[in-house]
Parts: C-alpha cells; structure tokens; sequence
C-alpha cells in the first residue's frame, strides 16, 4: 500500500491539474469536428396569404410563415425580394423593414397596428422562427416621397388660408373642398401614373442571406392579381391624401393565393 501511495504522489497527483483542461478542451474539438463539412440549410415554410399594399409608403408585400434552421444554426441579416410579372421586362425589388405582430383580432381594432422594427437574428436548428414581415420598394419612395410632402405644403396653406389651426376645427367639407383644388388633382394624377401594379402574374422570388458562413437561400413564389384587386388598391389614392393631412384612414390590401 506504501508503494502505491509513493507511486500516486509522483506520477498521478502532478497530472490532475492537467486533466481539466484537457476535458474542454476534447468538448471543443469535438463539436468543431463534428460542424465541418456541415453547411446550414434555411428553409422557408409559406402561410396563409400575400399580402399587397398600397400606401403612403408606396408598394408594400408582407409574407407570412416559419424559417427553419437545418445541419447547422444561421445568422439571419437580411432578407429581400425581387418581383417579375410574368412574359414583361417588368421586375422591382422589396427590401424587408418591419415585423408585423403574428396575431389578429376578430373584432376590429381602433389603434393602428404597432410595428417592429427589422433587425438580424440568429435562427437556432432547434428553434423554428414565425415571421411575418413587411417589404418595401425603397427606390420607390426614394423617387416619390417628395408628392406627400408636396400634399403636406399644400394643405399646411390651405389651413392657414382659412384659419383652421386643430384638426377638430376641420370638417370632411374642408377636405372634399381641398381634394378639389387644381394643385391636389395633378398631385393625384400623379400618383395614379405611378401606380405600377396591373392585372398579371407574379414571380416572387425571397432571398435570405446569412452571415458566418455567408450564404443565402432562395424560394420561389408566384401569385396572380385581377382587375377587381387592382381597382381596389387604387381606392387608396384618395387615402395616401388624407393621411398626408393628418386624418385618421385605413388603407384596403389585397390578399393574394400562392399558386401551386
């Protein structure tokens, strides 16, 4: 017994220090082996409907579905759209900019919906992700945005014009006179050439691009729109002005079917 415990102090006890380091160590090594040659997969599961806009943002398409995570987790950064009508030169992109709530109510709400937001995610192999996201044609607002607030100028005079300081004081008499006015019906012509939407089908292809490693995963979509959805978003003309006052509107979209 005296000779093992002689053994023991000087050939294991140096050693136990050791033997810690080199347990992580092993754990490292074997989850950085065990990720090579492993590339992530991100998969896209469609839901419910394509949801079109049209308002003082311009063209609008929220998706709704779940991302999966597959081999190994992605560091989600962007996500974008490119839309073609089919047999047409025509294509437009959409970048991604809010998330919108994954709920709905049955009873009609008064206050509007609150909005995230955009931002990167890590989406985890474990862990699937509900979206429900809103894309914006951002070169479209670039070029348009100065018709709202040409719309805003024109109204601020026409207040000023007739003394109306709150919006209490002004009735829908005030706008209905306003919307008639020379300057208000070129601005609604205007925005009524630059409505690009038209009776078709539609490419819809969503690109996700992750960072580390980066890569990016494509599905593809397609939809059709007829003439009634078109006649209603361009009800919403007459909406994009009101808002550009300050009146409280609701703006209609169009749900669309994927096609099979």
């Amino acid at each position: 017994m005296g000779n093992f415990f002689e053994y023991a102090k000087t050939n294991i006890v140096p050693i136990i220090p050791l033997v810690f380091p080199l347990v992580i160590l092993s754990q490292i090594l074997i989850q950085l082996f065990s990720t090579i040659g492993r590339k992530t997969k991100i998969h896209a599961y469609k839901s419910g409907r394509i949801e079109i806009g049209f308002s003082q943002f311009g063209p609008s398409i929220t998706l709704l579905g779940t991302l999966k995570a597959e081999k190994r987790n992605g560091f989600i950064n962007n996500i974008k759209l490119d839309v073609s009508k089919k047999n047409s030169s025509w294509e437009r992109s959409f970048e991604w900019r809010a998330f919108k709530p994954y709920t709905f109510s049955l009873i009609p709400q008064e206050e509007n919906i609150k909005l995230e937001f955009v931002s990167a995610f890590l989406l985890t192999t474990d862990q699937s992700f509900k979206y429900n996201i809103i894309f914006l044609d951002d070169a479209f607002i670039d070029e348009h945005y100065d018709k709202i607030v040409s719309i805003q100028n024109l109204w601020q005079k026409y207040k000023n014009n007739n003394q109306l300081e709150e919006i209490s004081e002004i009735s829908e008499k005030h706008f209905c006179i306003f919307k008639e006015s020379e300057e208000v019906v070129e601005l609604l012509e205007k925005i009524e050439q630059i409505f690009y939407w038209e009776e078709g089908v539609y490419d819809i292809e969503m690109c996700i691009h992750t960072q580390r490693p980066s890569s990016k995963f494509i599905t593809n979509y397609q939809t059709k729109i007829n003439e009634e959805e078109i006649v209603k978003l361009k009800s919403n003309f007459i909406n994009i002005i009101k808002f550009a006052c300050g009146f409280n509107t609701n703006f209609k979209s169009i749900f669309l079917k994927y096609n099979e």
